[in-house]
């Protein structure tokens, strides 16, 4: 399998089709071919009127990258990952909830410790809160932009 890419070029300046087709095969799931010859051909474009114009046409021969990666309609976040990720949130939904069995039980508490009712519902609310920014930025994977 090739990579091809024809690309007008001056010769007064620094041609970038071999850097963009480099980058081209990286971003979509290729690599190149160790030890197999890359063609790249220079071809006079006169029409432009300008003589140092030319047209310069890279091939270079790829292949599939191994292990996870990204082309189109792919993910490189596997089946495993996910539900790993979701049974954190699932958890620490259930662990966040957890905080209104203790509501039912503010009465109680405040007695026992003599505060006030409003006094031990601040203490729930402090520890929600704690929760809330505690927890949820572990539950990010390294490249949530492709779990999405």
């Amino acid at each position: 399998m090739m990579a091809t890419l024809i690309h007008l070029c001056r010769t007064t300046s620094l041609c970038t089709a071999s850097t963009e087709l480099a980058l081209w095969i990286e971003r979509n799931g290729y690599r190149m071919k160790e030890n197999e010859p890359r063609r790249e051909i220079c071809i006079p474009h006169e029409k432009m009127g300008e003589p140092d114009a030319y047209v310069a046409e890279v091939q270079i021969a790829v292949e599939r990258a191994s292990g996870p990666t990204q082309s189109r309609g792919e993910s490189i976040v596997t089946k495993q990952q996910k539900l790993l990720v979701f049974n954190f949130f699932l958890l620490t939904f259930v662990l966040g909830t957890s905080e209104f069995v203790i509501v039912g039980l503010l009465n109680d508490m405040s007695a026992d410790l003599d505060i006030a009712i409003s006094t031990a519902g601040g203490l729930v609310s402090v520890f929600a809160i704690a929760f809330a920014v505690g927890t949820w930025p572990s539950g990010l994977p390294l490249h949530w932009e492709s779990f999405l």
